[in-house]
């Protein structure tokens, strides 16, 4: 058995790592030209998914030092009150971080760089991946973790449309020194405006953040990949920072509006994710990650999507292909298809599109919002 990954990115090293538990043959493709370092912004972790990354051959010792405890939520309406505060099972933690732990446990013999996939051919006893530079590579199954503008995702499945949630987030990360008063430390806030949000937490002695913006009054559109590669994204224009700087001081309080103005050069991410699929996999190929089910971050569940999927690779194998991928659509595809659907109405929920009212964070209550949200967690205290 020899398995081909496409994509060495979270859910690929996740699926990689626990194939390697199996003592099972893999060869990860990458269309960077190296395994150069990454960046990105802060994640939340599951327990559940902390305990899946405990059973992967990665340095135990060194997950412990990049996990920081969050295990409670504040959701705040614009004035900085508590409308609904839970416990929930999360730590936090840099996307970079875990990244490289997972990076750094598979042998650099196992990634072929410089990989970009132009087709899958499958036949009776295995699939072929031919990549732009000519080479073609035989394997028996093929795993496509390519994200979510995925090319597997595109060429197997002839599925390349993918939903603009009709909004973008402002992401950035500052020192803690350099605010002036202290947030609450172990805790992921939610601070609602009424028609955009913000979500903040400690990454140990930093402070990560995120700012969501509706774009024309949060209306979805549907397009193709084509139309968005590249875009998902960028770097602010300087009028664009003029511009937010401006809009948070309008409307969030002002240590909230110090933090997002004090960091250095903000970036862009726009918001995207796609219908769940009832399928997962079609023959040879198996999607997983955010080419099965790219989600909104607002249930915080993408990375630990990604990495349960990786998990999963692993713990079901069976030499029979047609059994594995079978029992990994049973274990998997409810639960993803629902925290997509559950990310998406909190997303529009916390954008002001489903409460109107210019002040609805000041006059809903921690049992109405909850039962709006249909996310589990359950009011620490209630205001009637």
């Amino acid at each position: 058995m020899k398995v081909l990954i496409i994509g060495g990115s979270i859910a690929g090293l996740s699926a990689a790592n626990s194939l390697r538990n199996r003592n099972i043959d893999f060869v990860i493709f990458e269309r960077g030209r190296k395994r150069a370092p990454k960046n990105g912004g802060g994640i939340a972790v599951h327990n559940d998914t902390i305990d899946y990354l405990k059973t992967f051959p990665v340095d135990l010792e060194r997950l412990n030092e990049i996990l920081y405890p969050m295990p409670v939520q504040l959701d705040n309406n614009k004035n900085g009150g508590i409308i609904r505060m839970g416990d929930i099972p999360f730590h936090s933690a840099h996307w970079a971080e875990v990244y490289n732990l997972l990076a750094d446990s598979i042998p650099l013999e196992k990634f072929c760089f410089g990989k970009e996939l132009v087709n899958v051919t499958q036949t009776g006893d295995g699939v072929e991946a031919e990549f732009k530079d000519g080479t073609k590579i035989k394997g028996s199954v093929l795993i496509g973790a390519d994200g979510i503008l995925s090319t597997v995702r595109k060429l197997v499945f002839s599925d390349d449309i993918v939903r603009y949630a009709g909004y973008f987030a402002w992401r950035g990360i500052l020192p803690k020194e350099e605010l002036s008063e202290e947030l609450p430390k172990d805790t992921f806030i939610l601070e609602m405006s009424g028609s955009c949000h913000a979500v903040i937490y400690h990454l140990g002695n930093r402070i990560n953040w995120l700012v969501y913006e509706n774009v024309d009054n949060g209306k979805e559109v549907y397009t193709t990949q084509e139309q968005v590669l590249g875009k998902i994204s960028r770097d602010a224009t300087e009028q664009e920072l003029l511009d937010f700087k401006q809009m948070v001081s309008k409307e969030f309080r002002p240590l909230l509006a110090e933090l997002f103005t004090k960091t250095p050069l903000p970036f862009i991410n726009h918001i995207y994710d796609r219908d769940p699929a009832n399928h997962y996999r079609k023959e040879r190929v198996l999607l997983i990650g955010d080419a099965a089910h790219p989600v909104t971050p607002h249930f915080i569940r993408g990375s630990n999507m990604a990495i349960q999927d990786g998990y999963f690779v692993g713990k079901l194998f069976d030499s029979d292909h047609k059994k594995w991928f079978s029992d990994f659509e049973k274990q998997r595809v409810q639960e993803c298809n629902d925290n997509v659907r559950i990310a998406k109405q909190l997303g529009r929920l916390k954008q002001g599109l489903i409460l109107s009212g210019k002040d609805w964070t000041l006059q809903t209550n921690a049992k109405e919002f909850a039962e709006i949200a249909g996310d589990g967690i359950v009011p620490k205290f209630i205001e009637e």
